[in-house]
């Protein structure tokens, strides 16, 4: 996801691989689970936004404490600019994965 950062970084100044690095590196284990806030600090850091807080399970609420910085207010289009991140992220992969399979065979 940070490299998909940097490449998006190249087209549109929203993303900022520096903070994507650093909230990443910051708060990447700040989730019970050892996956959950992986990629979601590394897009907060990409949008410059906070992620995650309290969220009701069951209607029950858990408290989770917050992921990135607070350096502008999250808009609409944000929700468009993490798809992108996302959808860069898995090609990335997946090229990554094809180029494995061809080095093996």
């Amino acid at each position: 996801m940070i490299a998909a950062c940097m490449v998006l970084s190249l087209f549109d100044s929203v993303y900022d691989p520096g903070a994507s690095i650093r909230i990443w590196r910051r708060d990447r284990l700040n989730h019970k689970s050892p996956n959950s806030a992986q990629t979601e600090s590394a897009c907060a850091g990409a949008l410059r936004i906070k992620l995650g807080g309290d969220s009701y399970y069951g209607g029950v609420r858990v408290s989770k404490p917050y992921i990135g910085d607070n350096n502008k207010n999250i808009e609409n289009e944000d929700i468009k600019r993490a798809n992108r991140l996302m959808f860069l992220s898995e090609a990335i992969l997946m090229l990554i994965i094809v180029y494995i399979i061809i080095q093996i065979m």
